[in-house]
């Protein structure tokens, strides 16, 4: 059975996603990135984030990911 004849089943392959929210117009991803004042990443400094104060910080955040993931797989 094809993913498209499928009850209830989204698709995301398109850039008009009115089926996700009832009601709602037609819309692009465009013309919504338009209307929130989206623009391009042109420089990937632009996405740096300062989350943690050092790196025995980040360390220890790693660590627990890693032990909550091995707990998963228990």
């Amino acid at each position: 059975m094809a993913a498209d004849d499928r009850e209830g089943v989204a698709t995301m392959s398109g850039t008009d996603f009115t089926g996700l929210l009832p009601g709602s117009r037609p819309v692009t991803v465009h013309e919504l990135a338009r209307e929130q004042g989206v623009r391009p990443v042109r420089s990937l400094d632009e996405m740096r984030a300062e989350l943690w104060e050092s790196d025995e910080e980040l360390d220890e955040f790693l660590a627990d990911v890693r032990a909550a993931r091995q707990e998963d797989v228990a």
